[in-house]
C-alpha cells in the first residue's frame, strides 16, 4: 500500500494539464472560426459592392454616349455605405464572338475591390453594344 500514496496526487496533475490541453485547442478553434466568419462576412460585402459598380457600369453604358471611350478607374474610389472598400475598373476592348475588331463594340471589364489587410475580389464582367 506504501507504493500508493503519490499516485492521486500524479493523476491529478495527469488530469489537469489533459484538462488544459483540451481548453486551449477549443479556444483556438473559436478564435479561427471567428477569423474565417469575419472574412467571408468582408468577402460578402465587398461582392455586394462589386454588384453596385457593375450595376453603375450598366447605366452608363445605356445612357453616357463616353463610356464606349473605355476610360479606366485607375484611381482608387470609394462608394457611400462601404467604408473601408475601394475598387477600380479596367477595360479592354475585345473581339471575341460577334463582336468587330475595328470598331470598339465588346469589352470585358476588371473590376478589383480592395478591403481589410491587403485583401481583395476581382470580378470580370463583359460589356456589349449588341446585347
Amino acid at each position: 500500500m506504501n507504493n500508493q500514496k503519490g499516485q492521486g496526487l500524479i493523476e491529478i496533475i495527469f488530469a489537469v494539464g489533459v484538462l488544459i490541453v483540451v481548453i486551449t485547442a477549443v479556444v483556438s478553434l473559436i478564435v479561427k472560426t471567428t477569423g474565417i466568419k469575419s472574412l467571408a462576412i468582408q468577402r460578402k460585402r465587398a461582392s455586394e459592392m462589386g454588384e453596385v459598380v457593375i450595376e453603375n457600369l450598366m447605366n452608363n453604358k445605356k445612357n453616357d454616349a463616353t463610356f464606349w471611350q473605355l476610360n479606366d478607374v485607375t484611381s482608387p474610389q470609394t462608394i457611400s455605405g462601404y467604408d473601408g472598400y475601394q475598387y477600380v475598373v479596367d477595360f479592354t476592348s475585345t473581339s471575341e464572338g460577334d463582336c468587330s475588331d475595328t470598331v470598339i463594340e465588346c469589352a470585358n471589364a476588371v473590376i478589383t475591390i480592395t478591403f481589410g489587410n491587403n485583401q481583395s475580389l476581382v470580378i470580370n464582367r463583359f460589356f456589349s453594344k449588341k446585347i
